[in-house]
């Protein structure tokens, strides 16, 4: 299958790009330091966590640690093993470091954690953005909509305010630079669009995909959905709403009911992830205004979505990335990375946007066995769908799959197999590594939602 897509000497690129990716994530321990930074003492709770993480993939321990565990919330029994780990000789340091690396990843989620590092994380991917107007569409679809998943997935779990207001900063700043209001035209389609675009999907133009519209929609929609008392949320909903309506002279619906959007300037579907995107946000848009265009837009995606689902030789629904609108067939699986976006419209859309419980248990048998593979309790590792899939070993598989920790709830399992894969992973930068693992990390708030 890859030979007919792929040249011989690409695959051998690729082939040799995976195995230096592969020997790049082995955690190769520099000689061992001593951690003398009193934690009890300096700077809010992320930057305990910051520190003892870093600390830690250094191979770096002291007495200050055990302080950090307190302050992060280690209950008796957790503080108990982290005392074993101490007391082990000079000679089994490395097994030490490993069993505290561990021992860390697998303790609670803390909101004031969370709280600290999207409060830096979140202006300084603004600030990037609005260095270069050119990629500012992109960067609000993926690394600030990733942290806004965030933020919102912890208001829902806790009922902080303190996320909610830190969402909204970021969103009144996003509005502001919408392309109608900055007055950047679309060069593709030759006027001014209601919607955030970029020069990276047709290179050297800037214009807007369905890609960017739901992804920087959706976080507008669901905030107004979240916190309808809000004197932002019917202008939030209003916004998303505008966004989503810039597509409709675009979309397309077959026989069936199936609906899909072209690629810009062309014929073909968007990719499977691009038009879940745009699927997330209508359901969040009817979620917060019961607007029935939005409600029968998702349920038409949806639909296109489920009828691209086939089984493997396991017996397990899978489906192609790139799939065409009649046959629903592409040239090879979707990847885990881009998954998880298309995942991410079954999971919130289950009631809503089409997808029902049997769907959701089906999605649940394929994560929690085509996904992974045990080795024991802390050391289950990521496995990818297709056997090149490059981009996600990058952050050590974990960019692929700290998402799905929003699954947990649905997919029995499935939150054991992902807090394995970060604690026997300390090279790829534990749950708050990349933008994508704040969404798994607030996942694990135990704050009572769902």
């Amino acid at each position: 299958m890859v030979r007919r897509f792929l040249p011989r000497r690409r695959i051998r690129v690729l082939a040799g790009e995976v195995a230096r990716r592969v020997k790049s994530q082995r955690w190769r321990l520099p000689p061992p330091g001593e951690f003398k930074v009193d934690l009890g003492s300096n700077g809010d709770l992320y930057w305990v966590y910051r520190k003892m993480q870093r600390s830690l993939a250094r191979n770096r321990m002291g007495p200050g640690l055990r302080d950090g565990f307190i302050r992060l919330g280690a209950d008796t029994d957790t503080l108990e093993r982290v005392d074993g780990h101490f007391a082990q000789s000079a000679d089994h340091r490395v097994p030490a470091v490993l069993g505290l690396y561990r021992e860390m990843m697998r303790l609670p989620s803390h909101e004031e954690v969370l709280v600290g590092y999207l409060r830096r994380a979140l202006p300084d991917r603004l600030e990037y953005a609005d260095a270069d107007p050119a990629r500012r569409g992109h960067v609000y679809a993926w690394p600030v909509a990733y942290l806004l998943d965030a933020a919102l997935t912890a208001y829902e779990r806790t009922g902080n305010r303190v996320f909610a207001d830190v969402a909204a900063e970021t969103l009144d700043r996003m509005a502001d630079r919408r392309d109608d209001v900055t007055g950047r035209r679309d060069e593709v389609r030759g006027r001014v669009v209601a919607a955030w675009g970029g020069n990276g999907f047709v290179p050297g133009h800037h214009t807007v995909n369905v890609t960017l519209v739901g992804r920087v929609a959706e976080p507008f929609a669901r905030f107004a959905a979240d916190l309808p008392e809000s004197s932002r949320a019917p202008i939030y909903a209003a916004t998303a709403s505008e966004t989503l309506a810039e597509l409709d002279g675009e979309y397309r619906e077959e026989r069936d009911g199936a609906g899909w959007y072209p690629v810009v300037g062309g014929e073909r579907a968007e990719p499977l992830n691009h038009l879940a995107a745009a699927g997330r946000a209508c359901v969040e848009l009817h979620r917060a205004t019961g607007d029935a265009h939005a409600m029968e837009r998702a349920g038409a995606l949806a639909r296109f979505v489920r009828s691209t689902w086939y089984r493997d030789r396991g017996g397990r629904r899978v489906w192609d990335y790139d799939p065409d609108a009649i046959t629903r067939r592409g040239r090879g699986t979707e990847f885990v990375w881009k998954a998880q976006i298309t995942l991410g419209f079954v999971h919130r859309g289950a009631g809503v946007g089409g997808f029902g419980d049997r769907d959701l248990a089906e999605v649940c048998r394929t994560l929690t066995g085509n996904v992974f593979r045990d080795r024991g309790v802390n050391a289950t590792i990521y496995r990818r769908f297709t056997p090149i899939e490059v981009y996600g070993m990058y952050n050590g598989g974990l960019l692929s799959v700290l998402p799905l920790m929003t699954w947990a709830g649905t997919c029995p399992g499935l939150a054991d197999m992902i807090e394995g894969a970060v604690a026997a992973n300390p090279v790829a930068g534990g749950w708050l590594g990349r933008p994508q693992g704040a969404i798994g990390y607030a996942a694990r708030i135990d704050g009572g939602g769902s």
